[in-house]
């Protein structure tokens, strides 16, 4: 079961890259006002880089040619790992339900509607695996229960998690989301984005990928 699973997490990353690379190209070319041909006619080939038609590309002359398929090994990508531990639909959902607060597990329950079984082993790995901790807790007359808290590890989630929010309400639902991400104290909207080690914006389109030697 795990070699199957193992399998399918790495279908996903090589799903998510090639549809990150398409969904890339096409924000950026509808900004820039052009489109490329083969998306025009709905027939990029396979693996084709169009990182560097949208002003994304590999740095220091790297160049896809020089790569299998377009992405560096599986065995040393921090996506394919992420999603090996976090990808499935239910440990996002949770991590979600941590995120806005709801930390116990009969409110996770209720709120995300899972069956207990999935959610309990869900606990568990995202316990083991120190993206969440457990808390006790008890109320009056009741026997002590847990809640899950977010631990550093799975608070450095939030910004990938954002970033997804935001994607989905940009790209799939036809209204803004019920929930929006400001300035505490300002109150002005926040955004995901890049920006470098001194503290500068910078657009996707300014990013390259550097391969480790």
């Amino acid at each position: 079961m795990r070699d199957i699973w193992l399998w399918n997490a790495a279908r996903m990353a090589r799903f998510l890259a090639q549809k990150r690379s398409q969904l890339i190209l096409l924000t950026n070319k509808r900004e820039a006002g052009v489109t490329a041909d083969c998306v025009k006619a709905g027939d990029c080939a396979p693996g084709a880089n169009h990182f560097t038609d949208s002003g994304m590309a590999y740095a220091d002359g790297e160049t896809v040619e020089t790569l299998s398929a377009g992405a560096p090994s599986l065995e040393r990508c921090g996506l394919a790992a992420a999603v090996e531990l976090v990808g499935d639909r239910w440990t996002l959902l949770i991590l979600r339900s941590a995120l806005y607060g709801v930390t116990r597990f009969d409110d996770m329950h209720s709120s995300l509607g899972l069956p207990r079984t999935v959610l309990s082993n869900r606990l568990k790995k995202l316990v083991e695996n120190d993206l969440l901790r457990k808390r006790p807790y008890k109320e009056d007359g009741q026997r002590t229960r847990h809640q899950y808290v977010l631990t550093s590890k799975g608070v450095d989630l939030a910004l990938p998690l954002i970033a997804l929010m935001q994607w989905g309400e940009k790209h799939i639902l036809d209204a803004p989301g019920k929930t929006s991400l400001v300035e505490r104290g300002a109150g002005a909207p926040l955004h995901a984005g890049l920006i470098s080690e001194d503290g500068r914006p910078v657009d996707l389109r300014q990013a390259q990928f550097r391969m480790a030697s």
